[in-house]
C-alpha cells in the first residue's frame, strides 16, 4: 500500500495524471512580479529520472540471481547464537549452513514483480478512477462502503482508538 501510495503521488505530481482539481483562487494581493519560471511542455529529466531510478533500485535485489541464497545463509549465521558466540570469543569459523532449497529464477522474477506491480495497478486504479465505468464503480462500492463503515466504526481517528489497537494487537502478538 505504500508502495502504491508513492507511485501514486509520483503520477499526480510528477507527470500530472489522475482527474483535473480546480485550481484555488489566488490569496492575497497581485503582484506585478516576473514569474521566475516559464511553463515547459516537458518533464525534466532530473524529476521523472530520480523516480525511476529509486523504482529500479527497489526491485534490483528481487532480480539479482543469487540473492535469496546469500540471505538465506546471512540468515542462517544470524540464528545460530552458538556459532557466532564461538566465532566471537574463540575465533571459530562459522559452519556453513545447509544450502537453501533450488528455485528457478522465472519464479524468483515473478515473485519480485509481484508487489511492485501489484502497488503499480493499485495507483493506476485510484489515478485514473473517473475512467472506470459507472457499473463497475456502483459494484465496488456497494460491496466496500459498507466495509469502510464498519471499519471508520472501529476507529474514529482519535488517539484513544489508536492506542487501544496498538493494545491489542501487541497482545495478539505476544500470545501467539
Amino acid at each position: 500500500m505504500t508502495g502504491a501510495a508513492v507511485l501514486r503521488a509520483c503520477g499526480r505530481m510528477f507527470f500530472g495524471f489522475g482527474p483535473r482539481e480546480e485550481e484555488a483562487p489566488p490569496v492575497g494581493g497581485q503582484t506585478d512580479e516576473e514569474p521566475e519560471t516559464t511553463p515547459s511542455g516537458r518533464l525534466p529529466v532530473a524529476m521523472w529520472g530520480t523516480a525511476a531510478v529509486l523504482l529500479a533500485l527497489a526491485m534490483a535485489p528481487g532480480l539479482t540471481p543469487g540473492t535469496r541464497e546469500v540471505a538465506h545463509r546471512s540468515a542462517s549465521w544470524l540464528l545460530d547464537t552458538r556459532g557466532t558466540a564461538a566465532r566471537v570469543l574463540d575465533g571459530d569459523a562459522l559452519a556453513m549452513p545447509p544450502p537453501a532449497p533450488p528455485s528457478e529464477i522465472a519464479n524468483e522474477v515473478l515473485k519480485s514483480l509481484r508487489g511492485p506491480l501489484l502497488a503499480l495497478a493499485i495507483a493506476a486504479v485510484t489515478l485514473g478512477r473517473k475512467r472506470i465505468p459507472v457499473a463497475l464503480r456502483a459494484v465496488v462500492a456497494a460491496i466496500w462502503d459498507p466495509l469502510l463503515r464498519g471499519l471508520r466504526l472501529l476507529h474514529g481517528g482519535r488517539i484513544g482508538d489508536s492506542l487501544a489497537w496498538l493494545a491489542f494487537g501487541l497482545c495478539a502478538a505476544l500470545l501467539r
